[in-house]
């Protein structure tokens, strides 16, 4: 069954999505309610954003709309959901048109203790340090086109 995921990190990049999963599926902006972006410490991990539920706040991002099921598990394996890092959880997305859609989102995962998260994630300051480590090194260990 295909399925709609909610991304608001490293998945919300095409030159990301296009080596792991071989195409970049149809994409729209989308907000996520009672959920925040902080960031991810772990010593296996270069920073990255993790959503945690959090009342009042919303994580902007977008929908990967109509993943099949081989898509959703090359995605799930570089989300470490194997490792408990992240989890997969169903939820309800507005979309910038103002209807809702059901999709997955990846979570704060049972491995992650709460001094796994720290602050508030800053996207702009990850693309700057980050991203070319992302693109060069990460994303090629995973890739599966």
């Amino acid at each position: 069954m295909k399925r709609n995921l909610f991304v608001y990190g490293l998945l919300q990049h095409p030159e990301v999505l296009k080596p792991l999963i071989g195409y970049v599926p149809e994409i729209s902006a989308a907000v996520v309610h009672d959920h925040t972006r902080r960031i991810l410490q772990h010593d296996d991990f270069e920073p990255c954003a993790v959503a945690v539920v959090e009342s009042g706040l919303a994580i902007e991002g977008k929908i990967l709309h109509q993943v099949p099921p081989q898509a959703v598990a090359y995605l799930d394996e570089f989300e470490c959901i194997d490792r408990g890092i992240y989890a997969r959880q169903s939820v309800i997305s507005s979309l910038s048109c103002g209807s809702e859609v059901a999709c997955d989102i990846y979570v704060r995962g049972p491995a992650l203790a709460d001094s796994n998260i720290g602050g508030y994630w800053n996207q702009s300051e990850f693309n700057e340090r980050h991203m070319e480590y992302v693109l060069t090194e990460l994303v090629p260990r995973y890739a599966n086109f």
